[in-house]
């Protein structure tokens, strides 16, 4: 239980720095033109505000391409990115099987690649987070499968902690995306870590077109099937869409919701003080602030040395965002949420522009 009450503790502060601290070795160059290739939920879209503010500071653009859940429509988004001939292309959460001739171009064409939430490894389930064995790997790949694993552990350790060692839950999941396979993996082993006599999980599985439609009489009909539920856990926000609403019809209004990456509603049930009790959250804001100092270091030929964090101690281009646990009381009030709040006077203090 101690183990599990540290790591909550360390998570429950503010980020102090946006992750990345080496200035550039200049300023960047004016006119910079970058594509994002994204998917059509909520989050991507957080991510691309970020990118566009970023942009702006320095007099660049962003073309946005969005996808669709299917190989076909994520190619097609690639190609059109590549067909652009940007500085730089960013992306979140697209399985690298299904885009390696796009990126074989990309590397051919000198055209950096910033990926965020991938996973360049044969299984999700064991994925470590390297690119090694790629033949186009990112040039800098953020929340890679090591960090995410590490945000499963961690939802494990809020619900150790605040059901005193007895955890009975159900944990949602749309493995369609392999990103959120890891998360899963290391919820999991930290239960049979910490309290393997006394904490249970049962998984819910669902597909992309699932989400909002038939994940909640899932989780309903898991309910029922084990009324001692007290944690439902997702691995994305996206993920609990109309879940809540679901679980209160059914007459469940006691059992939790907590989760990594909330959406609008899940911050605004923390505030309410409902059944959504914890969320993990990354300041998307911030880290679409970081695709684009990624790709100014790239563009300026500064060092990179390595494509992605080895840990949380990394302070690299490539280091892993700050992970933060949302409750009631720090559940935050503007959105999108923020943090570091002084994150915009850091990003132009180490790319050598005027703080205005």
């Amino acid at each position: 239980m101690q183990i599990a009450q540290a790591e909550v503790d360390t998570h429950l502060a503010d980020a102090t720095n946006v992750g990345v601290t080496e200035p550039t070795s200049g300023a960047p160059r004016q006119g910079l033109r970058f594509a994002y290739v994204g998917c059509a939920l909520p989050t991507c879209a957080t991510f691309r505000d970020g990118m566009t503010a970023a942009a702006d500071a320095i007099g660049a653009t962003v073309t946005t391409l969005t996808y669709q859940g299917t190989p076909e429509s994520i190619q097609s988004a690639f190609d059109n990115a590549v067909q652009l001939h940007p500085d730089a292309i960013f992306s979140t959460g697209t399985p690298p099987s299904a885009t390696v001739k796009q990126r074989e171009e990309m590397k051919r064409l000198g055209i950096p690649f910033i990926d965020n939430s991938a996973i360049y490894e044969p299984d999700p389930k064991t994925a470590a987070g390297t690119v090694d064995n790629d033949p186009a790997p990112p040039t800098v790949l953020f929340e890679p499968a090591s960090m995410v694993r590490y945000m499963g552990q961690l939802l494990a350790d809020w619900a150790i902690t605040q059901s005193g060692g007895n955890v009975n839950s159900i944990f949602v999941n749309v493995p369609d995306f392999p990103i959120v396979v890891p998360p899963q993996v290391g919820y999991e082993d930290r239960l049979a870590e910490l309290c393997p006599d006394t904490c249970s999980n049962t998984n819910i599985n669902g597909t992309a077109n699932d989400i909002g439609t038939a994940i909640p009489s899932k989780v309903v009909s898991a309910l029922q099937q084990h009324p001692d539920t007290n944690y439902i856990v997702f691995t994305a926000g996206d993920f609990s869409l109309g879940v809540l609403p679901a679980v209160r019809a059914a007459g469940f209004t006691d059992v939790k919701l907590i989760g990594n990456s909330p959406i609008a509603d899940n911050i605004a049930g923390l505030t309410a003080g409902d059944q959504n009790e914890a969320w993990l959250g990354v300041s998307n804001q911030v880290l679409g602030w970081r695709y684009v100092d990624a790709a100014v270091r790239a563009l300026k030929g500064d060092a990179i040395p390595s494509p992605v964090a080895d840990s949380s101690d990394d302070t690299t281009a490539a280091a892993w965002p700050w992970i933060q646990i949302l409750t009631k009381d720090t559940a935050p009030t503007e959105d999108p949420w923020i943090t570091p709040r002084n994150y915009r006077e850091l990003f132009l203090t180490m790319w050598n522009l005027p703080v205005t």
